[in-house]
């Protein structure tokens, strides 16, 4: 079995971030929304432009999952926006946490999850 590489993810992993947003939220939730549906939400949530403005955005971070150099996970995090009493400046939560199906119940998403909360 290859192994896994979980790095940080850069600038220069804007465009790699975008399509294993795109391709894992079509894998997982594609089905439950109609094609023009989907045409409209996805260059907003995964287009190149709004994953630089995230990856760019203070208190944001993204971690990517690669398995024989080809991306097939990915984390974020970022400021809590969550209208909850205790939410300060310094929260955090966890935004996005997406792995391929092929990908899931391999033991990488502890791994990942471990290393993005640590």
């Amino acid at each position: 079995m290859a192994e896994y590489l979980i790095r940080r993810a850069t600038h220069d992993d804007v465009a790699a971030l975008a399509h294993i947003g795109r391709t894992t939220f079509i894998e997982t939730f594609g089905h439950l929304y109609p094609p023009r549906d989907l045409e409209v939400f996805l260059p907003q949530a995964y287009g190149l432009a709004s994953t630089r403005d995230s990856l760019s955005s203070p208190g944001s971070a993204a971690w990517l999952v690669e398995q024989e150099s080809q991306v097939v996970g990915f984390a974020t995090v970022g400021l809590c926006t969550l209208p909850h009493p205790e939410v300060g400046t310094e929260s955090f939560e966890l935004k996005r946490f997406y792995l391929l199906k092929t990908q899931q119940n391999s033991g990488i998403g502890g791994r990942l999850f471990r290393l993005v909360m640590d």
